[in-house]
């Protein structure tokens, strides 16, 4: 592998700029799932009405924005109530 103290002449680098000014465009990016769990994404989307990039995105914007946690991260106490609430009958 090459290092750079400063790049060669024929590679132009922009400058780096504030991220306060740099337009926040929408991105995608690409995963992989096994099998088990993308038919379980596209059932949920089905039942959402969305499409599995959508809810994907969605999701993923939620933890990011921190209004969607990992129980794991919760105190013991709140974890328990959530199990709890997982395991009632729907209905």
């Amino acid at each position: 592998m090459t290092f750079f103290l400063e790049p060669p002449a024929d590679i132009d680098l922009p400058p780096i700029q504030a991220m306060d000014t740099l337009e926040d465009k929408e991105r995608q990016f690409r995963t992989a799932l096994p099998s088990s769990a993308y038919l379980e994404l596209e059932k949920e989307s089905l039942q959402r009405g969305l499409k599995p990039y959508t809810l994907t995105s969605r999701i993923m914007s939620l933890y990011l924005q921190k209004k969607l946690i990992l129980v794991s991260d919760l105190p013991k106490a709140l974890q328990d109530q959530v199990y709890q609430f997982i395991q009632k009958p729907s209905g």
